[in-house]
């Protein structure tokens, strides 16, 4: 469990709450919010944004499009972790949906997730199918990272299991997600929940600012018996990267996402079983750079980039190895 107290569980009705975290991304966040009110059937929405500090008028601009829609204005940017919470505080609902502020949708997608959820009391969280603008899918259903995983992955060992078992196995980007499936931990880019869950978990652990709290979350929840479930029932569209990458270069974004990854293993796992599992993925990435490097001299342009993306990869966990500082 969090090291955040556990408030009181409230006696609430019953809709539907969405909670928005936004930090300078005014035009998206609009988007977001037209594309739910205009798709959401006769599902009851309560909509709560929490304002991490914008400094391009989101506030003004949502109080004057959207006068139902309650805002939660914070006088700093507190994080993704700590911002949800504050939403989920607030929220009057037995069910609440934590979505990013640069997604969209097209059709009812959440009136049917909160249907799923109806029908299998056994669900405590659920996450629906991501896509890019484009279209394809984003890998957002994970299993818990484990040294076994890491050394699957990075030592390209997985290549030893039949191909019909990476999906499986492995998830992530090695799975389609064209299933429904019940998984170990989910992207909080959309998290649909039982208000209970919150309250009794405590939420997020207000430790991380951003990157690692939905899988440290997701891992503590599920080991306390809360079956989680990534379902095909609905599609939701996702930007990505919208206010991250107006915070951090490239660069910087993969030290934070390494940083979060190891600090949330470590949390779960202890200290000593962290210090091994950042050691596998130095290696690991190690060994991919090199792998890289030399697929490189063909020329080709994808294995050039792929080699500089795990060389980042393998700075970012040697830097998280030896302690070094950086403010998210």
């Amino acid at each position: 469990m969090s090291g955040n107290p556990k408030p009181a569980l409230p006696e609430r009705p019953t809709c539907l709450t969405i909670i928005l975290v936004t930090w300078n991304s005014v035009n998206l966040t609009r988007e977001c919010i037209r594309s739910v009110l205009l798709h959401r059937a006769d599902l009851a929405v309560e909509i709560i944004v929490v304002d991490n500090a914008s400094t391009d008028g989101t506030v003004k601009a949502i109080d004057g499009e959207f006068p139902d829609v309650r805002v939660l204005q914070n006088d700093e940017n507190v994080g993704f972790a700590r911002a949800c919470n504050q939403g989920m505080r607030a929220a009057s609902s037995d069910l609440i949906l934590l979505l990013n502020s640069d997604t969209y949708v097209i059709d009812d997608a959440i009136p049917r997730v909160v249907d799923v959820m109806s029908r299998r009391p056994d669900i405590g969280m659920l996450a629906c199918q991501l896509r890019w603008p484009d279209g394809s899918v984003q890998p957002t259903a994970a299993r818990s990272p484990t040294i076994r995983k890491g050394l699957l992955e990075d030592f390209g060992l997985y290549w030893f299991l039949p191909r019909r078992r990476w999906g499986k196995v492995m998830l992530g980007n090695y799975w389609d997600h064209s299933e429904d499936m019940e998984v170990d931990w989910i992207a909080g880019a959309f998290m649909l929940l039982r208000r209970a869950i919150f309250f009794e978990s405590g939420g997020f652990d207000e430790r991380f600012f951003m990157y690692g709290e939905d899988c440290e979350w997701c891992t503590r929840l599920r080991r306390n018996g809360v079956r989680i479930l990534y379902s095909t029932a609905a599609v939701v569209f996702h930007v990505g990267g919208a206010s991250s990458l107006r915070r951090w270069t490239s660069r910087e974004l993969i030290r934070v996402a390494v940083k979060g990854h190891i600090r949330a293993y470590s949390m779960i796992n202890g200290s000593v079983l962290g210090f091994v599992y950042n050691m596998t993925r130095l290696l690991g990435s190690a060994a991919r750079t090199l792998a890289y490097a030399l697929a490189s001299l063909s020329g080709k342009e994808y294995f050039r980039h792929a080699r500089l993306r795990y060389r980042w990869y393998t700075e970012s966990y040697a830097a998280s190895l030896l302690g070094a500082s950086f403010r998210p």
